[in-house]
């Protein structure tokens, strides 16, 4: 087969890409592959963990012995017996892997418990076959019946074809949990589980018709951003659909919806046919709908006469107020020692990009402090939460009878409250701003903040950080975009004392690995990529970051497909035969 795009070292196939007939793309589904459960464990006379209680019947455990050898040579065991250095990996054959047991009895019984894990892939079946296949399809229906192979990898994958098809289909063997009961049953597939009853054991599996899928539907266009499917998890209830049926869950967690609206808004905002051009513009989008949706209600907060920003914190409130919800870096040079833009309005979105993103970090840990602060439906770590965001955006969504709730910090004798909060927390990001950036607020450039490197994964299994790039002792790239932004590049906040130069505030820590533009025309496929670093994995090589400076401009490469032209092009050609 002839296909081209991109993949992991070592892997004979195609991941994302083209070949002569259609193009493939990916983004993760957060679909629910996995279950913890808690198992009564079973010992024998002299106190040994053997196994456990599985519907009133003994299980032994699957014992299996593994070596590590060592770099002197030598080898660490782990298996059973007076020369072992370790146990064996220890295996209950109904659920999975024990992740957790105590080999020592507990003094209580109830605590004599082992955790085990669940997990789809530890039934993985024909997800090889369906690579080949897909490299070969010429459809987007031959692709559809090439990912029905998919039994574990759990992707959105959107498909186009020189005919004009479209699809989406997040294949994958899913369990279907009909003993899933909600918020309030005994058991939310969401938390561990009674694995000695035998009644939340994954007797089925939805049928690949049942998942969510489109293929060439009305609207003529498919969007995804690893968000929710279905507008289940709106209310907190994975296991109600929008009509308030219960259904068996697809997710427990998805990304914020906001780069799948801005998606949306955007295919939607254009009536015109749409060109490789305005999806480049797309991919590239660093529009903040987060920033745009809170920013006039913290400014209602901070702009209230009970509210004490400080000097500082005034300026905060005039970059807020003059941010158009754009997040360049304001930098004319890719890394975040380069000089200001001399674009003031480009000064003015950046400025007001950082503003948002460093108040929103102080706020979510002023408000989230010592608290029990319920969780949004979004996982990451590095979002605000839902009471983060609804005490700011709207109280009446939240539990309490006292909407304001969570403001205050219950480690204080005081009773604080939204003004002094947010006076608090202007304060001391105009303070920060101030001392790192610029005293003008005008000149508040993001990307002197939001710094980018690049982490090799080979170098940090072998905990060598000099093929990170760029190295530990150069600036970091400056980097556009932040929190839910369509090119998306979360930043991760960083607590730095105020002399430390070496510090790095707000580095990002999720972004597009691979950015892939295809228009399937009748000939064929034409594609574009952008790629962060460069051709070689080697640091010594010219070519390790040559694709760089593309990458953080948004601009787009040909991917080439033709075979001679790929030859021609080559800096040097190896066959293996």
């Amino acid at each position: 087969f002839h296909s081209a795009g991109v993949t992991f070292a070592g892997i004979p196939w195609i991941l994302i890409g083209q070949n002569e007939s259609i193009a493939w793309g990916m983004t993760t589904t957060k679909m629910d592959f996995t279950d913890v459960y808690i198992e009564e464990v079973v010992r024998d006379d002299d106190g040994n963990a053997t196994g456990v209680m599985f519907e009133g019947n003994e299980v032994d455990f699957l014992r299996v012995p593994w070596s590590a050898t060592l770099p002197d040579g030598s080898t660490y065991d782990f298996c059973d017996g007076d020369d072992c250095e370790g146990p064996p990996l220890l295996f209950v054959p109904h659920h999975g892997p024990v992740r957790e047991i105590s080999l020592e009895q507990p003094e209580n019984p109830e605590d004599d418990v082992a955790l085990t894990l669940r997990w789809t892939a530890q039934e993985i079946g024909t997800d090889v076959n369906f690579l080949t296949e897909l490299n070969r399809a010429a459809t987007v229906e031959e692709a559809r019946t090439a990912l029905e192979l998919i039994t574990t990898i759990g992707q959105n994958i959107v498909v186009v074809d020189t005919a004009g098809s479209i699809g989406w289909f997040p294949y994958n063997q899913l369990p279907k949990r009909t003993w899933a009961t909600g918020l309030d049953g005994e058991a939310p597939s969401w938390l561990p589980l009674d694995g000695r009853s035998g009644d939340y054991e994954w007797d089925e599996y939805f049928e690949l018709v049942e998942l969510p899928q489109a293929m060439n539907p009305p609207q003529g266009y498919i969007a995804t951003a690893n968000n929710d499917m279905t507008g289940a998890l709106l209310d907190g209830d994975p296991t109600t659909l929008p009509s308030g049926e219960r259904h068996p869950p697809y997710q427990v967690s998805a990304a914020s919806g906001y780069r799948f609206v801005r998606i949306v808004d955007e295919i939607e905002r254009i009536d015109d046919q749409h060109t490789t051009a305005t999806m480049d513009q797309l991919i590239s989008d660093v529009y903040s709908l987060i920033g745009e949706d809170m920013v006039p209600k913290i400014l209602d907060i901070a702009e209230d006469e009970q509210t004490l920003p400080g000097l500082n914190g005034l300026k905060v409130i005039e970059a807020l107020k003059s941010w158009n919800y754009e997040c360049p870096t304001g930098l004319v040079g890719p890394k975040w020692d380069s000089d200001l833009v001399d674009d003031s309005d480009e000064l003015l979105a950046s400025a007001g990009c950082a503003a948002f993103h460093v108040l929103l970090d102080e706020l979510r840990f002023r408000i989230e402090q010592n608290e029990e602060a319920p969780s949004s439906y979004d996982s990451d770590a590095r979002s605000p939460s839902g009471a983060v965001y609804f005490s700011i955006v709207d109280p009446s969504k939240l539990t309490p009878a006292n909407k304001d709730i969570y403001w205050d910090d219950p480690a204080t004798m005081e009773v604080e409250d939204k003004y002094q909060v947010m006076g608090e927390s202007l304060a001391v990001v105009g303070d920060f701003l101030n001392d790192w950036l610029d005293t003008d607020e005008t000149k508040w450039a993001w990307g002197r903040l939001h710094g980018l490197r690049l982490l090799s994964d080979v170098g940090g299994l072998l905990s060598d950080r000099s093929y990170d790039n760029p190295p530990n002792d150069e600036p970091l790239f400056a980097n556009d975009g932040g929190l839910y932004t369509v090119d998306v590049a979360y930043p991760t906040p960083t607590t730095c004392v105020e002399d430390d130069s070496s510090c790095e505030p707000f580095v990002q820590t999720w972004g597009a690995s691979t950015r892939f533009v295809c228009e399937a025309l009748p000939e064929g496929p034409s594609c574009t990529v952008q790629l962060p670093g460069g051709q070689s994995g080697h640091v010594g090589s010219d070519n390790y970051d040559d694709l760089m400076a593309g990458y953080l401009e948004n601009e787009p490469l040909p991917l080439v497909f033709d075979i001679e032209e790929a030859e021609a092009n080559a800096v040097r050609t190896v066959t293996f035969e």
